[in-house]
């Protein structure tokens, strides 16, 4: 897999201090750091993979990681049963990392060092992977509208044709026909004296709550 962090986030050796301890960032030497994990999850169906980068970071170098990380992990760690359940989880631990290095002062690199601290790189949403999160939202969002548009009432104006089992379909009014949806009616009410037959059963889950029936016309 392509790296997806900028080329200096090379590991650096851990430093060995001899007075009091200093954090310093991991991938650029830089202070001050702190000590942060950002998470990257990839969905794989029935399978997930977990990346974890660990810190310690500056401000620069944790931004860079932590953009790359969730870009990758809205755009694609949510895929599967396992990822979906997991995946808010990465995200909020994610965010609460990025909050930790966003709080830091602007890095400064060691003296005489030729490692300077990453480019934090454009922000998660305008990276254009981090937007298939949007896919399953709008998904649900069309099945709800779907839904919700396939009533009885919806259908008025809408052409029939009767199938074999005395089941109708809706069809094409530009096609062959037997008839069109004039009305719609409860189902112990009577159809307007124009209609030419009632129907209470349809192909498929149309007029499933059973309390209506359409009435057809001539057309």
């Amino acid at each position: 897999m392509t790296d997806l962090f900028p080329p200096n986030l090379s590991e650096r050796p851990a430093a060995t201090p001899m007075h009091a301890p200093q954090v310093t960032c991991r991938y650029c030497g830089s202070t001050p750091a702190t000590d942060a994990v950002f998470q990257q999850q990839t969905g794989m169906v029935i399978m997930r993979q977990m990346r974890a980068y660990p810190g310690p970071f500056c401000r620069n170098c944790g931004l860079s990681v932590f953009r790359a990380a969730m870009s990758h992990t809205l755009g694609v760690g949510w895929l599967g049963l396992i990822s979906l359940l997991l995946f808010p989880i990465t995200v909020i631990q994610n965010l609460l990392a990025r909050r930790k290095v966003g709080k830091l002062a602007a890095p400064v690199p060691p003296a005489g060092s030729t490692v300077m601290p990453a480019l934090p790189g454009r922000p998660v949403f305008l990276r254009p992977l981090s937007y298939l999160i949007l896919l399953p939202v709008l998904l649900l969002g069309l099945g709800a509208w779907m839904s919700a548009n396939d009533t009885p009432e919806n259908q008025v104006g809408k052409c029939i044709t009767v199938l074999a089992d005395d089941n109708v379909d809706f069809v094409s009014c530009s096609q062959r026909h037997d008839g069109v949806i004039i009305s719609v009616v409860d189902r112990d009410a009577s159809c307007p004296a124009s209609a030419i037959a009632e129907v209470e059963r349809m192909s498929g889950d149309l007029n499933r709550d059973g309390g209506k029936k359409l009435c057809v016309g001539e057309g």
